[in-house]
């Protein structure tokens, strides 16, 4: 099993959650595990790691809590 590489660490929920959500509809595998200082980190399987950028990178710049990412 290759070594999953961190993407994200200054990301909150619901924000995240719905990056997780999104990612895992696409097929890429991903996961949230710790902590940094500002957020829960969340880490990609290397191979999937540029399609997850692909997911992030439209509302990298929105704020965690836009209503848009609340279920």
């Amino acid at each position: 099993m290759s070594a999953f590489k961190l993407f994200t660490k200054r990301t909150n929920n619901p924000k995240l959650k719905w990056l997780v959500k999104e990612c895992r509809k696409a097929g890429l595998r991903v996961h949230v595990r710790g902590r940094s200082f500002h957020a829960p980190t969340s880490w990609v399987h290397p191979d999937d790691e540029d399609a997850a950028w692909e997911v992030l990178s439209p509302i990298d710049d929105v704020p965690d809590d836009d209503p848009r990412f609340k279920e």
